[in-house]
């Protein structure tokens, strides 16, 4: 069966099982031209990563031809790393605040998805330096979605936001499905009734190349991939203080109802985040597609051209 597209395909398979160890090698430059790949898989090798069920391959079937050995073929005939060499597991959470933004700074691909993503569970405080999909790997956005701010802006396309109740023009990188993505979501939350409305009109933006408030990081601003909505009603962690243990208070007022349809549709939401910043939404398909396979360890399978495959039968 062919590699498929999220969110918009016609047969989706999804493997719940949990990710082993990635095969360890030399570091290379972020991508590197090569036209030979191994024909078949190291079999000493992890499955799920020489498989094609790999969450990065489910998420970017337009942008990576294979993964194997530690490695990601990308299409275009470059190789990049999937992970650093020596490369270990961290527990996030006994990290320094400096020792957690340095380990932000040198993400490996792999380690974008070593925090499993709460999808569709309940809101509830996330544990120290639990934050799914903050962790970015920037060569691997480029490869995606533009290698700099003139390339991300002619991948832009329009979407109407909310065109019963709020009918402005947002503009979102169409790469991959995003723009089309949030058009469904915008659908999707026209229909929610009146209270939820102040929640979603005048949302504060979606594209800007910049990066990300206090560090030197590409926001996922940059790569036209989220939007922050009604920044009034929002929380965000850097305006406030941590208490007398050095923790941050969670605090959230986004309605789950409007999480849900984000999360249904491909797109993480940063009231996830320990760090948490609650305006913002982000698509990120491939953690989704993990979320899933590691819940309960079986395999899904979704046929209905019609439905979003991420929605519960």
């Amino acid at each position: 069966m062919g590699r498929l597209k999220l969110p918009f395909f016609s047969v989706f398979i999804l493997l719940f099982a949990s990710c082993g160890k990635v095969e360890q090698q030399k570091e290379e430059p972020a991508t590197v031209k090569k036209e030979d790949k191994p024909s078949v898989a190291d079999p000493s090798a992890d499955s799920v990563v020489n498989s094609e069920k790999h969450p990065f391959l489910l998420a970017y079937p337009d942008h990576i031809d294979s993964i194997a050995n530690g490695t990601i073929y990308w299409k275009d005939k470059t190789i990049m790393p999937l992970s650093k060499s020596k490369e270990t597991k961290t527990d996030l959470s006994k990290l320094s605040k400096t020792g957690y933004e340095e380990y932000l700074n040198k993400i490996s691909p792999a380690q974008m998805l070593d925090v499993d993503y709460p999808y569709l569970a309940p809101v509830t405080p996330p544990a120290k330096n639990h934050d799914p999909g903050r962790g970015r790997n920037t060569d691997f956005l480029k490869k995606v979605y533009g290698a700099n701010e003139h390339e991300v802006s002619r991948r832009l396309q329009q979407v109407v936001w909310l065109r019963k109740n709020v009918n402005m023009i947002v503009s979102v990188n169409g790469e991959n499905g995003a723009a089309a993505s949030l058009q469904k979501i915008s659908d999707e939350l026209d229909k929610l009734p009146s209270k939820f409305m102040k929640y979603l009109i005048n949302p504060a933006g979606t594209f800007v190349w910049r990066p990300i408030a206090g560090t030197k990081r590409l926001s996922a601003h940059s790569f036209g991939i989220s939007i922050d909505i009604n920044v009034s009603h929002s929380n965000y962690w850097r305006y406030r203080r941590p208490d007398k243990s050095g923790l941050y208070k969670f605090e959230n007022s986004i309605p789950f109802e409007i999480v849900e349809i984000f999360e249904r549709n491909g797109w993480i939401w940063g009231g996830r985040w320990y760090h948490y910043d609650t305006m913002h939404f982000e698509y990120r398909p491939e953690l989704i597609i993990a979320a899933l396979q590691n819940k309960k360890g079986k395999t899904a399978i979704v046929t209905d051209q019609k439905k979003n495959p991420l929605k519960k039968k």
